[in-house]
């Protein structure tokens, strides 16, 4: 029987040639010639894997996937490391082997996690186990479960970093189900520095500690980057922040406490300098007033806690937790605002009363505020601690307080020079947080950290507060923890996308 050509060239189409077979069976058998392994790494929470057999020249990159606990709602931790970023870090080390690092593993658990890796134009998935020894620490592996996460909710983040405040532990992560995901540094591992200023950026966290900046990579690794030192500074303090090139640095300098600002870059060049002091100084000397009595070289008189750049206004954003929130020109230094309580000793100086925002009616101005940032609405967000100025001049205002804390938006009219507060959140006035703490933005979803909590005006650090909250203000998540690590712990906390990381 002769066959029609027509499926004679059906045939020769689909039929594989000897050649074919040998490329796609060569191909299968690297596969399986490849091995991975892993060891433990510095905390539970993270494990060195390693790939052998693998053609590293012909190498793309390498994926890792951590899968989420059945049961629980956090994403799956994932990231890509590039061939260039394998390379220039030494995690190639032959012709075969590649080594890189899976962070995100839940403690004292056989975890799931996905390995992809691309050599040539193939793709290769492998599935493998990580099991982890347990993490002791009682406290932060166990808090109180004021509301479970809702998964009839939707949450736009899933996971957060806890910032530590006097100790020698670096920030821990925490997941939206209340559990620890992921340590820095803690006291039993060398070398360690204390930090309390820090922020989550490119992959890894910037460290202020001493003088010193350092950079603090999601395997653990901690590098200084630069010492300032040199420029006068006793130490960093409080929050690092998003400025408009960089980041945006809070130091004390010899003389000057909590009111200098420096935008660096990301190997610690100081890009710009912000004293606080000076630039109110020239400001009140220009329009008439002696500032002698309000800026007090040496003392905490401007406690400055947070900073951010307002890209749409051109505008430096300073929170003074022992006066207002002040809008600096970003090129000029000079005053163009002040948001805060018109009780305080501040509203007495005819220069600054002059800078005064007027709020609408039954709005209300934050006080000991917290934590600035701008959100996706173009509007100023803010923790409003609610506790009046604590260093003043004997016989100066000290303002209001109030008896409970809450976290508001305000829209500002700067050429107008008005505000609107567009919203206030106050959990029901049943917790009153008066130093410290935080809420930062996500898509439509907030991260409230009430750091030092009480439901007595009294007692401060009763317990420490993390809830997420969507925009119907409906808790999605409360975990409370107890008066031991408030605010030790989590003075503030920031949103952290561990849900994929790219290090190119």
């Amino acid at each position: 029987m002769i066959l029609p050509v027509t499926l004679l060239a059906a045939l020769a189409l689909v039929a594989p040639t000897s050649t074919a077979l040998s490329n796609t069976s060569q191909a299968a058998a690297a596969a399986k010639q490849v091995t991975i392994k892993s060891v433990a790494g510095k905390t539970p929470f993270i494990a060195k894997v390693t790939l052998k057999g693998v053609d590293t020249k012909k190498l793309t990159y390498v994926k890792f996937k951590v899968l989420t606990k059945k049961g629980l709602s956090a994403a799956p931790i994932s990231a890509k490391y590039s061939r260039s970023y394998l390379k220039s870090n030494g995690l190639i080390t032959s012709k075969t082997k590649v080594s890189f690092t899976v962070y995100g593993l839940y403690q004292n658990y056989n975890n799931k996690v996905t390995v992809t890796y691309k050599v040539g134009k193939k793709v290769v998935v492998k599935k493998i186990r990580i099991r982890t020894t347990a993490f002791v620490d009682d406290v932060l592996s166990n808090p109180e479960v004021v509301v479970a996460r809702n998964k009839n909710l939707a949450l736009d983040y899933s996971y957060f970093a806890m910032k530590n405040l006097h100790r020698p532990e670096a920030p821990f992560i925490m997941d939206v189900d209340g559990r620890i995901r992921w340590v820095g540094m803690y006291s039993a591992m060398s070398p360690s520095v204390g930090a309390t200023s820090c922020r989550f950026i490119n992959g890894h966290f910037q460290l202020g500690s001493g003088t010193k900046l350092y950079t603090l990579g999601l395997d653990s690794s901690l590098t200084e980057v630069a010492d300032y030192a040199s420029q006068n500074v006793t130490g960093f303090h409080h929050n690092i922040d998003p400025g408009k090139s960089g980041s945006l640095v809070e130091v004390d300098r010899t003389g000057e406490v909590e009111s200098t600002i420096y935008e660096i870059d990301s190997r610690g060049t100081i890009l710009k300098t912000f004293d606080l002091a000076a630039m109110m100084e020239d400001y009140m000397t220009d329009n008439g007033d002696d500032p002698t009595n309000f800026v007090r070289h040496g003392a905490d008189w401007f406690h400055n806690n947070a900073a951010v750049y307002w890209a749409a206004n051109n505008t430096l954003v300073v929170s003074s937790r022992e006066n207002f929130v002040i809008g600096f020109d970003y090129d000029t230094k000079v005053i163009k605002w002040i948001l805060g309580d018109t009780n305080k000793e501040w509203y007495t100086y005819p220069s600054l009363q002059a800078k005064a925002l007027t709020l609408a009616d039954n709005d209300f101005a934050p006080i000991g505020q917290h934590a600035v940032s701008i959100t996706p609405q173009n509007e100023l967000l803010l923790f409003d601690n609610g506790l009046q100025s604590m260093n003043v001049p004997v016989g100066a205002a000290t303002g209001e307080s109030r008896t409970y804390s809450s976290v508001k938006r305000f829209s500002i009219d700067e050429a107008a020079l008005t505000a609107h507060m567009v919203w206030n959140y106050d959990h029901g006035r049943t917790i009153y947080s008066p130093i410290t703490s935080s809420v930062y933005q996500k898509g439509t979803s907030y991260l409230i950290d009430y750091a030092a909590g009480t439901n007595n005006v009294g007692a401060w650090n009763k317990h420490l507060t993390m809830q997420g909250l969507n925009s119907l203000e409906q808790t999605v998540f409360e975990y409370r923890f107890s008066a031991a690590i408030a605010p030790t712990y989590g003075w503030n906390s920031e949103i952290v996308p561990l849900e994929y990381q790219v290090f190119k």
